[in-house]
C-alpha cells in the first residue's frame, strides 16, 4: 500500500459510484469526498462530486469541482463540464455522472 493512501483512492471512488447510483447521495459526497483527499488529481472524482453536489442544489460548490476537474485535465473541458457551467451557476441540474471506471494499479 501506498504511504498516503492513493491506492485507496479507486476504492473510495467506486464506492461513491455505487451510492450515487443507489441514490445515497450523501453518502457518495462522503466517499468522493475521501478520494479527492487521497489523489487530488483525480479528476473523475472532481466532476462526480460536482455533478452529485448540482443535483444537491449546491451550484457553488459543483462549479468548484468542475474548475478543479477543468484545471486538472483542460484537454477535456468539454467533455468534463464546461456546457453544464452556466446551468450550475443558475441553481438546475446539470450532468450525470461520469461513465465507470476501473481502478488505476
Amino acid at each position: 500500500m501506498d504511504r498516503n493512501g492513493t491506492d485507496l483512492a479507486p476504492f473510495y471512488y467506486n464506492l461513491g459510484r455505487m451510492l450515487e447510483k443507489k441514490g445515497q447521495t450523501a453518502e457518495a459526497i462522503r466517499y468522493y469526498r475521501e478520494a479527492i483527499r487521497l489523489n487530488p488529481d483525480d479528476v473523475d472524482a472532481h466532476n462526480n462530486l460536482g455533478a452529485v453536489l448540482d443535483r444537491k442544489g449546491h451550484a457553488d460548490e459543483a462549479i468548484h469541482e468542475f474548475q478543479e476537474a477543468i484545471r486538472l485535465k483542460p484537454e477535456q473541458a468539454d467533455a468534463i463540464t464546461t456546457s453544464e457551467l452556466p446551468s450550475a451557476e443558475q441553481g438546475g441540474p446539470t450532468r450525470p455522472s461520469a461513465s465507470s471506471r476501473k481502478p488505476s494499479g
